[in-house]
């Protein structure tokens, strides 16, 4: 009997393109997937004045691949440890930032990308009303805002002991307060103090 083999699918982040048909000027967006490399190294992005302004300019509120830290990624090409793609692709999500690294030769569009993982609050204040005014008189007043994109924290693999981890796995002695559903337990039972 024949072993079955089993293929894990590779990790994929989806770049939506826009395409534009000139003669009926209608446009379509375009789900892109792009496999995913995890970064090995940080890189150290200075989000400043001039990117937020262009930001807005480009009516980036909403939109991954406009807002101000994905201008600022474009700007600070040199900070990646690794080949940025010439079509120059930049994502910015709540959490996490793509980066292409490869073009496909065909058709010019992204086939890989490295994945950052991040921990600012830029992208919902990109996403807020108002947000991007109040981020701009944020840098106008204290500077520019420093922004580490770090490689993503490894989760643990399938297989693998626990050995090394710090924590013991014994749980932790009960506290002397309550919260919660044990507090609103109790509330109920004496009533309100």
């Amino acid at each position: 009997m024949a072993k079955s083999r089993r293929k894990t699918a590779q990790v994929r982040h989806i770049f939506y393109t826009a395409i534009l048909n000139e003669v009926t000027g209608k446009e379509i967006i375009v789900p892109h997937p792009v496999k995913v490399v995890y970064a090995t190294k940080p890189a150290r992005l200075f989000l400043g004045e001039s990117h937020v302004l262009k930001s807005i300019q480009l009516n980036g509120v909403g939109d991954l691949t406009k807002c101000s830290m994905a201008i600022c990624g474009h700007a600070h090409r040199d900070a990646f440890g690794h080949p940025i793609a010439p079509s120059g692709w930049l994502d910015w999500g709540y959490s996490r930032c793509w980066v292409a690294s490869k073009d496909s030769k065909k058709n010019g569009l992204p086939i890989e990308c490295v994945c950052y993982e991040h921990n600012d609050r830029i992208a919902h204040l990109n996403d807020s009303k108002g947000g991007q005014q109040k981020l701009l008189k944020m840098i106008q007043e204290n500077g520019p805002i420093e922004i580490i994109l770090k490689p993503m924290r490894r989760r643990s693999e399938p297989g693998r002991s626990g050995a090394g981890r710090v924590n013991s796995g014994a749980r932790a002695p009960l506290k002397t307060y309550l919260k919660g559903a044990k507090l609103r337990r109790v509330m109920a039972r004496v009533g309100d103090l």
